[in-house]
């Protein structure tokens, strides 16, 4: 009787791909990051059949699977395998379509414009939320007289984010948010200058200024580039800069002339 014993060295090594691994690991497509479950239990209840390890929207190993490595039309659950383009991480494919928004990017305004409604859409055909960073530039309301449509109202001239967001429903997952500048220029107004030939009175002499829009505060004018009103007989330049938060203007300039005043002579014996 021959016995033959045959010895086999086995050179191991662990290869894990497409994972999620607590402290990483190093292979394909790996990830060290929660997967964020949807109703895990804790830990120290091990071994138990409790808990719900689907994962949540937004999780890291939502669509990030290997579709060649998938044979199976359904998950761990009974559930489809494939819902979106590649399938999750894990032995439960969560049933949410995904979507995304589009249409939207930096905004540019003039105070004074009207209300308006981004031109943004979710793929899933949802209606958009927005919201403003600071309202007391850019105000989001819901006009209920145009269908309950979110619109932007214009406050004041600045820059602010809209974010646009859509929060899904029981057949689509929330929309990753898009964040767009919206900057809001200051308005043109005009200053039209009146009042420019006084007759000498020994007063002060001051031009009048005619603003449009109306009543814009923020006025500077200046004589000869003093503060000062003139009294005396002359011409003097006048520079009038406007310095408002909604408005801009070209300096107006033009020439106050202080003409001389009549004098009556009369004669005596």
């Amino acid at each position: 009787q021959v016995r033959i014993r045959v010895y086999y060295q086995v050179d191991a090594e662990t290869k894990v791909t497409y994972s999620v691994v607590q402290g990483g690991f190093t292979g394909l497509n790996n990830l060290n990051a929660d997967p964020s479950f949807v109703n895990p239990s804790v830990f120290t209840n091990a071994p138990t059949v409790t808990g719900d390890y689907t994962l949540a929207a937004g999780s890291v190993a939502l669509n990030v699977g290997d579709n060649c490595a998938n044979t199976d039309a359904k998950d761990l659950g009974g559930m489809s395998r494939t819902v979106n383009t590649t399938i999750d991480l894990g032995p439960y494919e969560r049933q949410a379509l995904l979507q995304t928004i589009t249409g939207l990017g930096p905004i540019t305004k003039t105070y004074g414009d009207t209300d308006f409604s981004p031109a943004g859409v979710a793929s899933s055909g949802l209606t958009l939320n927005y919201s403003s960073s600071d309202p007391s530039i850019a105000l989001v309301y819901v006009d209920a007289t145009d269908g309950n449509k979110q619109k932007i109202k214009i406050v004041k001239a600045g820059t602010v984010n809209i974010t646009a967001s859509q929060n899904g429903n029981t057949q689509y997952d929330p929309a990753p948010n898009i964040v767009f500048a919206l900057t809001i220029n200051k308005a043109t107004a005009t200053l039209t200058l009146g009042d420019l030939t006084p007759i000498y009175d020994g007063t002060g002499k001051a031009v009048s200024v005619i603003t449009d829009p109306v009543g814009l505060t923020g006025l500077s004018v200046t004589y000869d580039g003093n503060a000062t009103l003139p009294t005396s007989v002359g011409t003097y330049t006048v520079v009038v800069s406007l310095t408002h938060d909604n408005y801009t203007a070209v300096n107006a300039t033009s020439n106050l002339i202080i003409g001389k005043a009549a004098a009556t002579l009369t004669l005596s014996d």
